[in-house]
């Protein structure tokens, strides 16, 4: 199903265009990428709490490398993706791009991004899913090597913020961790990744935006302000595509995998008002057309059958949503 639906999304490329603004919103949260995403070396992204707007967020980001071009790049390098946004979701579509002659090592990659603002204040949550593959034109296997990099901005402690920060990974494939005074947040993944690192965001940065460079497994502790990252390498059949998960959260525990993702009304349970809704779409099976969302494909399998079922009665069954 993946990769029809990666199919499907090489005519979405050509009739969504790409968004002048790139801006989800849930309740008193917001999460903003500058236009286009996933282009720019230094600071992209802000991600605000509340009606205060406190900005925790200065890079969220996703590079490259392809095995004969041997260098890292960001995604949006060559091309520009398409963007559909829907209140709290954002799609980025990347389709044949990379450098060098189409059809030897050029990628896919679809980029899902979903905000939930939790239920007390200054607590939200970011979920990302990215689809990445080989474009089917592609001649043959090819190895390549994706990396995620996101550069958190914790609040800190009077007077001086940054110097009060802390940061580490608890384990290999575990949960990165940034520390100030009063405020935290954290970045897990589900697992899938090869190697990371912790340092300074502009260490980082430098590493994946020039050179072939690989990530070192430097758990840290990194005193002061800093960034991390994870690197997942492949070899890929052309056409083939393999999905990751990533989430972070503010004040709250981080989930790679929405644990409330059938909360299709957004008020932090699943109750009665949520079945009606997923009843709607299970009745029907088929998800709508694209651009569009499919809210109640809990499974991402692209329909809405009985493995979604199964998943919405558990939630359901539990009613309230776990912050």
């Amino acid at each position: 199903m993946q990769t029809a639906k990666m199919a499907a999304l090489l005519g979405l490329a050509t009739v969504v265009g790409t968004a002048s603004a790139q801006t989800i919103t849930q309740g008193n949260a917001k999460f903003q990428l500058l236009t286009p995403a996933f282009s720019v070396t230094n600071g992209d992204s802000f991600y605000y709490q509340d009606n205060n707007f406190t900005d925790w967020q200065y890079k969220y980001t996703w590079y490259w490398r392809q095995q004969n071009n041997n260098s890292n790049s960001l995604f949006a390098k060559f091309d520009s993706p398409a963007t559909f946004i829907s209140g709290n979701k954002m799609r980025l579509t990347f389709t044949n791009t990379g450098a060098g002659v189409s059809g030897f090592e050029r990628i896919n990659g679809e980029f899902v991004i979903v905000l939930k603002d939790g239920p007390v204040a200054r607590q939200s949550r970011v979920f990302t899913r990215a689809r990445l593959g080989s474009h089917p034109s592609n001649a043959t296997a090819r190895v390549f090597n994706f990396f995620h990099l996101c550069d958190i901005d914790v609040p800190g402690g009077s007077p001086n913020p940054a110097p009060d920060d802390n940061q580490n990974f608890s384990g290999h494939t575990g949960t990165f961790t940034e520390n100030a005074s009063f405020e935290y947040a954290k970045v897990t993944t589900d697992g899938s990744e090869s190697r990371h690192d912790t340092g300074s965001g502009s260490a980082l940065r430098g590493l994946l935006s020039a050179g072939s460079g690989d990530l070192s497994n430097n758990n840290g502790p990194f005193a002061t302000d800093g960034a991390f990252a994870y690197q997942w390498t492949w070899t890929l059949n052309p056409g083939e595509v393999r999905q990751v998960r990533v989430g972070q959260s503010v004040n709250t525990e981080a989930y790679a995998t929405d644990p409330c993702s059938a909360d299709i009304n957004l008020d932090n349970q699943v109750d009665d008002s949520d079945f009606v809704a997923f009843a709607a779409a299970y009745n029907d099976l088929l998800c709508p057309a694209l651009p569009a969302f499919c809210d109640a494909d809990l499974n991402d399998d692209d329909q809405v059958d009985d493995a979604d079922f199964v998943i919405f009665a558990q939630q359901y069954n539990d009613l309230v949503c776990p912050w």
